[in-house]
């Protein structure tokens, strides 16, 4: 058997797709399906683990033995390919969409979970991020003229996405974390945006629809010029939250992506 060969029935046998024996175990003392189950037990337990980092309040939400089942689903359903995990985890909403007697008694798990998802995700991006040389630092814009304010593009640290929910999951990770759940009105849609920066804990901020607008436009990003008035009265509101990385200057009646 060759080896990328025995890899792949290694995989399918982890994955209760193949036996034991398909894949070259010896049985002495112990069997070869005996065998495979330490392997198979040991992939679910550390994964399992890898689920709860990334999605602690979900686990928080659903109770540690209902999320164990869904994470095994998980684990059994979607191989890990490589042997980084960071990225591991991606989809995990869609698992439990797969099972309605949970999506019916929780019927917000899923969004919530694909906002832990997202959260994670952004968490990842703003790890990595390197500031474009073409940025410039916010210390600069006072240097700028009134005539160039409308060329003005800011640009979003990349650790910070937008998020609409049919839920208020915003208030949901609030309570989870406060535990205080009575004014809690779970039916009651939100938007906002999650940020992660690297000095401060991951944040889920709500916001109201025309905060949440306005971040979507410079989310494109779209000049200044370019966005209406009513809504740049939210501009004061985004700087306080400290989401912006830097700035630069749409050539005349374009915009800067």
């Amino acid at each position: 058997m060759q080896l990328a060969e025995f890899q792949h029935q290694f995989r399918q046998a982890l994955h209760y797709q193949a036996s034991g024996e398909s894949c070259g175990i010896v049985s002495d003392q112990f069997s070869a399906e005996q065998r495979i189950q330490i392997y198979r037990n040991n992939l679910v337990m550390s994964l399992n683990e890898v689920l709860a980092l990334t999605y602690p309040k979900t686990l928080a939400l659903l109770g540690e033995e209902c999320f164990e089942q869904m994470a095994r689903q998980h684990i059994l359903s979607v191989p890990l390919h490589t042997g980084d995990v960071s990225q591991y985890g991606r989809g995990f909403a869609k698992t439990l969409e797969r099972f309605p007697n949970v999506s019916q008694a929780v019927p917000y798990c899923v969004e919530f979970a694909r906002l832990e998802d997202q959260l994670d995700e952004s968490q990842q991006q703003q790890n990595e991020f390197q500031m474009p040389q073409y940025w410039q630092s916010l210390e600069q814009l006072s240097l700028l003229e009134p005539a160039q304010h409308q060329a003005l593009v800011l640009h979003l640290f990349p650790g910070c996405t937008a998020f609409r929910s049919h839920y208020a999951v915003f208030s949901l990770f609030k309570a989870i974390e406060t535990q205080q759940f009575d004014q809690l009105e779970i039916t009651q849609s939100e938007q906002g945006i999650l940020l992660c920066h690297q000095a401060t804990p991951p944040r889920c901020i709500a916001m109201t629809p025309a905060q949440y607008e306005l971040f979507c436009l410079l989310e494109q990003p779209l000049p200044l010029a370019q966005i209406p008035a009513p809504l740049l009265a939210e501009l004061a509101f985004l700087f306080e939250l400290g989401i912006f990385a830097g700035f630069s200057l749409a050539p005349q009646g374009g915009s800067d992506a």
